[in-house]
């Protein structure tokens, strides 16, 4: 997943339509934080390396 590529690509004048996006792309990393502490690693770690992967 790089949800920091997709992110700097899903842009929208729109306020309204960009907060929704934001909400996506937060809840999309929800699962892989779970993931990552149920394997035992920092799932905020795991998480934030995600968002700088391009």
């Amino acid at each position: 997943m790089q949800s920091g590529a997709l992110k700097d690509k899903l842009v929208d004048s729109n306020v309204d339509v960009q907060k929704g996006i934001n909400i996506v792309l937060e809840s999309l990393l929800v699962p892989t934080y779970q993931i990552a502490e149920n394997a035992g690693f920092d799932g905020s770690t795991i998480v934030k390396e995600q968002f700088k992967q391009k």
